[in-house]
């Protein structure tokens, strides 16, 4: 069973179209990701009940994602985890307003993708996810954890075709495991 993420680390620097500056790696990538068919991964009901108990929260969610409907946009996700540090945009929701925060989420980490194999939510928090903006020069601040290396951060790119089935690592077992979307 792998360990449960723990933080998020913030990434700073200027925006720029910087090629290289991370790993960038296919959404449908086989591998890519971990999975279980004996372990729920994200309790899905229960992050949908939380983002709608909080209205002005759920406004701000679906903004970032451009979505209109939280539970039909959350029922079509897939809950994986991550196998690789990932830089994302993570969304911090903070006086009613989702703050876009330049991240690098740890391995180990839940997240739901959707069918190009991009993270879209966090599932611990339900923190809306966009790709990372790239930047040269970044430099990581906040806390740090074993067996982090900055120079080696992946970027998920969108998969070019949608993707019927995830090729992922089994969490049991180690073997690779299709899940059909």
């Amino acid at each position: 069973v792998p360990p449960p993420a723990r933080d998020v680390v913030e990434t700073a620097g200027d925006p720029v179209a910087a090629e290289g500056a991370a790993p960038a790696v296919s959404g449908d990538r086989a591998a890519l990701y971990g999975g279980s068919l004996e372990r729920d991964l994200c309790d899905r009901n229960a992050l949908v009940d939380t983002l709608e108990g909080d209205r002005s929260k759920a406004d701000a969610w679906r903004e970032v994602l451009e979505v209109p409907d939280i539970r039909g946009y959350i029922a079509k996700l897939t809950p994986v985890l991550l196998r690789a540090d990932t830089r994302v945009t993570l969304h911090e929701y903070e006086d009613g307003v989702a703050r876009p925060v330049q991240s690098v989420l740890e391995t180990g980490t839940i997240v739901l993708v959707d069918n190009r194999g991009v993270p879209k939510v966090r599932c611990a928090r339900g923190n809306p996810l966009l790709s990372p903006v790239l930047t040269e020069g970044a430099e990581l601040e906040g806390r740090s954890w074993s067996g982090l290396n900055p120079e080696r951060l992946f970027v998920v790119q969108p998969a070019a075709q949608p993707i019927e089935e995830f090729r992922v690592v089994d969490i049991m077992t180690g073997g690779l495991l299709p899940i059909r979307i």
